[in-house]
């Protein structure tokens, strides 16, 4: 539950979801485990199904890349992940 409040209850790569605009969350590797990543905090974020369900088993270079071809903002999306895995799951800021 830290996470999606660090995350804002919003997906880290589409930005869907807010107090006013539901939508299911799920967390999602930012690194596979199965590719070396692990269960760490900074190694999650919250991402909604639809999100989720795309990025499957890809690296992050590659979803970015998918991302950057349907015309989302991949600096905008990079930013939002540093951005959260950066932050003190004890503060709420």
């Amino acid at each position: 539950m830290a996470i999606y409040h660090r995350d804002e209850f919003c997906c880290a790569y589409c930005g869907k979801g807010s107090e006013k605009e539901e939508v299911l969350l799920t967390l999602d590797h930012i690194k596979a485990c199965h590719k070396g990543g692990t269960n760490e905090v900074t190694n999650l974020v919250t991402c909604c199904v639809s999100c989720n369900s795309s990025k499957q088993t890809l690296t992050m270079k590659a979803w970015l890349q998918i991302l950057e071809t349907r015309g989302v903002d991949v600096a905008l999306v990079r930013r939002r992940i540093r951005r959260n895995v950066r932050r003190n799951l004890l503060k709420r800021s």
